[in-house]
């Protein structure tokens, strides 16, 4: 099991690298929602364009919270479909994850509703010295409430019976601060920096690195 430790003080910095998103595909789901977020914390869901992301579109999935339940899978491309031989819509998102996995994904996705963070997540499908990577981004409604979580994940699957599931390695959760620009007069003050999520119950589960970001812009 991977972990590091990283901090970064400018989101700009972060994003900027090639090297800190090596996948092209999700690297350009990334640079489309930080084009429409503009300072906020997140776009609203009606602000996705399917067309500006369609190389990822196979690959990328809606999440909905449901009350004391797993989040829901909305909407599913077509390649995640595949990978686990059957349709996606309707069903829990825990179905893309091993048994042992889901605990962390479920922690994972309730931090995101709760404390919105750009998070990544290093993959491997169960069974198999196959790589995977996986992007979760916020998505607020009309309220700025965050209501879904726009999400990709790419893995070169090739020769895999279906149904292909997936343990997660490593976790980088990057904290989201709002442009004091981009919130309501007499609300712009600092966002709290978030600790580092408890560790699972009954054993070291998968490491979480938070990556404090300070200052959050646009795309360089």
């Amino acid at each position: 099991m991977r972990t590091s430790t990283e901090r970064f003080d400018n989101v700009v910095n972060l994003y900027g690298r090639p090297e800190r998103m090596k996948n092209p595909l999700l690297a350009g789901l990334l640079a489309h929602w930080q084009e429409l977020r503009q300072g906020r914390i997140a776009p609203e869901r009606s602000e996705v364009d399917p067309n500006a992301i369609s190389d990822v579109l196979a690959h990328a999935f809606i999440l909905e919270p449901v009350r004391d339940g797993a989040p829901r899978i909305r909407i599913a491309g077509m390649a995640l479909c595949d990978l686990l031989g059957m349709e996606l819509r309707g069903m829990p998102a825990t179905a893309l994850f091993s048994d042992s996995a889901r605990p962390e994904f479920l922690r994972l996705c309730g931090g995101m509703f709760d404390h919105p963070t750009v998070t990544e997540v290093s993959l491997s499908a169960a069974g198999h010295d196959i790589p995977a990577d996986l992007l979760m981004l916020p998505l607020a409604d009309a309220e700025g409430r965050i209501a879904r979580i726009l999400g990709a994940l790419v893995c070169e699957a090739i020769g895999l019976q279906p149904p292909t599931r997936f343990d997660i390695l490593h976790s980088n959760l990057h904290a989201i601060h709002a442009a004091a620009e981009a919130l309501p007069q007499g609300m712009a003050e600092p966002a709290a920096a978030f600790g580092h999520a408890p560790r699972a119950k009954g054993g070291i589960g998968p490491r979480l690195t938070l990556i404090d970001c300070s200052e959050l812009e646009g795309r360089g």
